[in-house]
């Protein structure tokens, strides 16, 4: 086993929603057995110098990525050098990662799905669509590749991202989207070749050298792949009863 990144960290120096320094995040990764820092900010990217700067105090890469905020959801951006103009467009985004030879993730794409607000007898209807109807948005035509565990994101969701990824081909990311120590680490991207760059970051998710993976105990780190060869007959269960609730 090579590289165990958590692929969807925040932390108080971009994202002002975060708690988690980055003192924080290096001694968390650590004990876990993370073997580099990913930090992907709301809408900002780290100066190279301050990726570089922490790297060198706390001895372990922190490797600068992105979460923008696009028209067809939340895009995780690695191999970018800083935000640019018109990349909240996702069609604008994928040009852009294209010319820089980056990397696009689909975070969290079904987060609330199964948690819809309704709006009264003549608001909008919530609809809980199938996975092959899930499947045809547009943006799945435009990202790399797709988180499927997302530590801010229900179990159901999570599993309905995982049987969209599998239709499409996908090999599926997992990331916990902390903003705090709080769940940092639990949901992993374990690789099979060491990585200390985001240019080898890149490469290996190009290649589809990883899988998604759960940390079962947090005190003492156990890797569980989350990678199922077949639908979970009590989850699919759980999702036709949603969608029934909702019809």
């Amino acid at each position: 086993m090579g590289a165990v990144l958590d692929l969807h960290c925040h932390t108080v120096l971009g994202s002002p929603d975060s708690e988690l320094t980055p003192h924080q995040l290096a001694e968390t990764a650590a004990v876990q057995g993370l073997t580099a820092c990913c930090v992907t900010e709301h809408d900002k990217m780290w100066e190279r110098h301050v990726a570089e700067s922490w790297s060198s105090q706390l001895d372990v890469p922190f490797l600068r990525g992105m979460e923008v905020t696009t028209n067809m959801g939340h895009v995780l951006v690695y191999g970018l050098d800083r935000y640019m103009s018109g990349i909240h467009d996702a069609r604008t985004l994928r040009r852009t990662v294209l010319a820089w030879g980056g990397l696009m993730i689909l975070a969290h794409p079904f987060r609330k799905l199964f948690h819809q607000v309704r709006y009264g007898q003549n608001g909008p209807k919530p609809v809980i669509p199938t996975v092959e109807e899930a499947a045809e948005a547009e943006i799945f035509s435009l990202v790399d590749e797709i988180e499927v565990l997302n530590g801010g994101t229900a179990e159901l969701e999570n599993y309905f991202a995982l049987r969209v990824a599998r239709h499409l081909g996908f090999h599926g990311v997992a990331g916990s989207d902390a903003h705090s120590t709080h769940g940092l680490g639990r949901y992993v991207t374990v690789f099979r070749r060491d990585i200390t760059s985001v240019q080898a970051l890149v490469e290996e998710v190009k290649e589809g050298r990883f899988f998604p993976a759960a940390v079962q105990d947090l005190a003492e780190p156990t890797l569980v792949p989350y990678s199922p060869g077949s639908q979970d007959p009590e989850m699919e269960a759980r999702v036709e009863a949603a969608r029934a609730a909702y019809a």
